[in-house]
């Protein structure tokens, strides 16, 4: 127990890490994650992610083709 704050003494809490400037920059950015879809890709089995995966490429390639397309080089 940190003996430095009575408080922490008092109630049993453990002590606390001290705050570092690379915390503010995680804070920073963490309000910024959508945590949701992390969470719905994490509940996939890693099939599910490789198969999620390969359909975004192929989507990427579509997209890709597509631009080449309009700007008629195929």
């Amino acid at each position: 127990m940190n003996a430095e704050n009575p408080a922490q003494v008092a109630t049993g809490e453990p002590p606390s890490k001290p705050h570092s400037s690379m915390d503010d920059v995680i804070d920073a950015y963490k309000k910024d994650v959508d945590r949701t879809l992390l969470r719905e890709n994490l509940r996939l089995t890693p099939t599910e992610r490789i198969e999620k995966f390969e359909k975004f490429g192929e989507f990427a390639v579509g997209l890709y083709d597509s631009g080449r397309r309009h700007r008629g080089e195929i």
